[in-house]
């Protein structure tokens, strides 16, 4: 499944429960997107659109700090999707 996790900002966001919980989705096989609460594209007569990092399949880490350092390394690789590539979006609050 492709998961878009929305959060504050991908260069600020500090390791808590949604980077555990990327991870976790990362392990099982997902692809995984990320991006900040900016990131959202609204234009009108479009379907929504957003810019998000792609999480890369090869990532090599041991802990959370790690495997989170390496997504906000590629933070500014960032490209535009349209909702519907994504099958779900979470948000933080």
């Amino acid at each position: 499944m492709k998961i878009c996790f929305v959060i504050s900002a991908i260069e600020t966001e500090a390791i808590g429960t949604s980077v555990v919980i990327m991870k976790k989705a990362y392990e099982r096989g997902h692809a995984l997107y990320v991006m900040g609460v900016g990131d959202f594209i609204f234009k009108q007569d479009a379907p929504m659109s957003f810019r998000c990092t792609h999480v890369k399949k090869n990532l090599k880490y041991k802990t959370v700090e790690e495997f989170w350092t390496q997504i906000q390394e590629d933070a500014n690789k960032k490209s535009s999707y349209y909702q519907r590539r994504l099958r779900c979006i979470i948000f933080k609050k």
